[in-house]
């Protein structure tokens, strides 16, 4: 039940229950350029705080922002059937001479799954452009 500690109350079963949740949303997406469904998972806690940090990153370091879409989709794409990732770090070259579509869209379901708004984007992207001039 509860837990005393230092004076406070703890709701252990509650923090259980959430805790066994799989609480990390998906989605899939027919991706019209690529022919086939794309399972897109969102990421944990952990996950957006590193994406926050890469976009942070990326926005003051114009190639970065390049290379963001296929980085994203790199992370997100999985298989809808059995859920692995289609994607390894090391095709992401090739994965950029694909359809910037493709990309983008699976990149923006995976930033809304995630919870990172559009306008974090956009200032990224505003970002990297003053850096160029």
């Amino acid at each position: 039940m509860s837990n005393d500690v230092d004076n406070e109350i703890y709701m252990d079963d509650i923090a259980n229950e959430i805790l066994a949740l799989d609480d990390i949303p998906e989605s899939v997406l027919h991706v019209t350029d690529w022919k086939r469904d794309v399972k897109v998972r969102g990421g944990d806690a952990e996950e957006r705080y590193r994406l926050e940090q890469l976009l942070a990153k990326k926005s003051k370091d114009k190639p970065g922002m390049k290379t963001l879409y296929a980085d994203l989709t790199i992370l997100a794409a999985r298989d809808p059937k059995t859920g692995n990732k289609i994607f390894k770090p090391s095709r992401r070259d090739a994965l950029m001479a694909k359809s910037g579509r493709a990309c983008s869209q699976i990149a923006k379901e995976y930033l809304t799954l995630t919870g990172i708004l559009e306008e974090d984007i956009a200032k990224a992207e505003k970002n990297s452009e003053e850096a160029d001039d």
